[in-house]
């Protein structure tokens, strides 16, 4: 039991949480914030899609979007 709490005292330590925000940060940077901007579209997605006779929803997927 102890390697789990050791384990959970690395995982949750200070520097890591540092570096998933500054990687969050970055991602959302090289991304333009596209969580952001297309928030709208989002929730519209999420709520029209249709579902077919195995009961799986689908969803159409907008154009993929280029990052250069």
């Amino acid at each position: 039991m102890s390697e789990f709490t050791a384990l959970n005292g690395v995982l949750w330590s200070a520097p890591v949480i540092y570096i998933l925000l500054g990687v969050g940060l970055l991602f959302s940077i090289l991304t333009r914030f596209l969580q952001v901007r297309h928030i709208k579209e989002m929730f519209v997605l999420m709520f029209q899609g249709k579902s077919s006779e195995a009961g799986v929803s689908t969803i159409i997927l907008p154009k993929p979007i280029s990052l250069i």
